[in-house]
């Protein structure tokens, strides 16, 4: 019997308890009633241990879940550090490649104008010795 059972026992006891011929009170079966609260007290400290274990059960879940989850933030945070610092060093990589690309135009540009003013040197002087 359970702690629940023994009381709906005792309430049944109490609650069929003949009158009393004066007075508001109750003839109840002493014996009988000691029986269910002997029974009770018996039942109560193992479901006390019961619902203590539970409890503690309960906790060691709960502080693995919350371990578990600062874990998983700080997972997250040190990806989004990483994505961050990649981006970065890729938006970086971006803009070297872009002054590199431009010193290079500008390099070809100068080139081709200095072999433009070679090739006309040339040709006049061609054309004087002609």
């Amino acid at each position: 019997m359970d702690t629940m059972q023994g009381i709906d026992k005792l309430s049944e006891v109490v609650t069929a308890a003949k009158p009393r011929a004066l007075g508001a009170g109750a003839i109840i079966d002493r014996e009988q009633a000691m029986r269910i609260i002997d029974d009770i007290r018996a039942t109560l400290p193992t479901e006390i241990i019961n619902a203590q274990e539970l409890l503690a059960t309960i906790e060691s879940i709960r502080s693995s879940a919350s371990a578990e989850a600062e874990e998983i933030v700080a997972n997250a945070k040190a990806r989004a550090g990483e994505l961050v610092s990649e981006h970065a060093v890729t938006q970086e990589a971006v803009v070297q490649a872009e002054q590199i690309v431009t010193l290079a135009e500008s390099e070809a540009e100068n080139k081709r104008a200095e072999i433009d003013a070679y090739v006309e040197s040339k040709l006049a002087a061609f054309e004087g010795v002609l």
